[in-house]
């Protein structure tokens, strides 16, 4: 950590102390901050990307808590509870970035032994990769947020255009009940790959599958692909 002028001190920290320090590496820039030691504990943040945030000592012995902790409250494949996911998603995205943080999407899939990709949510089925985009109406910005992610959970992508669609209701049909569906119908595979839902407007296309709404568009271990509708008629 270098403190204000490049002195490599963290040692010299002291209650009431207040500045600015610097990581190197992370980037072209690396990282930089104002700090504010409070005088009964605690430390304040202050930078660009995530504005202000209160830091607090916990007990070494214990696992760090995340406020992403509680998102993912059933980790098991295929993902259960996604409207609950979504919003508590949403709830937290709100909080460190946009007021107005709209969830746009939701990704989620199974990775493949043999492919590439970093889960950030493991089941006993394997991990699984989880990703969301959140769209900020006032601001006309977009923001990726992969909870529980080794490198960032918030990834902000810059001035985006919405194309005018429309954000993810509070409630759709859950993807277990979207698979059961499937598997009652004429999906060979026993098991999915991956899924994405999101309103895809009036009419889009992708490969064989044509998607009106908010619809399901989930794709087999056997590479099949269908189109489940995620709002009660």
């Amino acid at each position: 950590m270098v403190i204000n002028d490049n002195t490599l001190a963290p040692s010299l920290f002291k209650a009431g102390d207040s500045g600015t320090f610097s990581f190197i590496g992370g980037g072209p820039s690396g990282y930089v901050a104002a700090y504010k030691l409070g005088f009964f504990g605690g430390l304040t943040t202050r930078d660009n990307p995530f504005g202000e945030v209160s830091w607090n000592k916990v007990p070494s012995d214990q696992p760090l808590k995340s406020g992403m902790d509680n998102i993912v409250t059933n980790p098991a494949w295929p993902l259960a509870d996604i409207p609950g996911i979504a919003r508590r998603s949403r709830d937290y995205v709100r909080a460190k970035w946009q007021a107005d943080a709209q969830l746009m999407s939701m990704d989620v899939k199974l990775l493949r032994s043999n492919a590439g990709g970093i889960p950030n949510v493991q089941t006993s089925q394997g991990g699984v990769s989880l990703n969301m985009r959140f769209y900020s109406p006032s601001t006309q910005q977009g923001m990726v947020f992969t909870p529980n992610s080794t490198v960032s959970a918030l990834f902000p992508v810059g001035v985006i255009d919405s194309y005018g669609d429309g954000p993810l209701p509070d409630d759709f049909l859950d993807l277990p009940q979207a698979v059961a569906q499937l598997e009652s119908n004429d999906m060979r595979a026993k098991q999915i790959h991956e899924a994405q839902i999101q309103d895809w407007g009036k009419e889009t296309s992708a490969g064989n599958a044509r998607m009106h709404g908010v619809e399901w568009m989930i794709d087999s271990q056997l590479d099949e692909r269908f189109v489940v509708p995620a709002l009660a008629k």
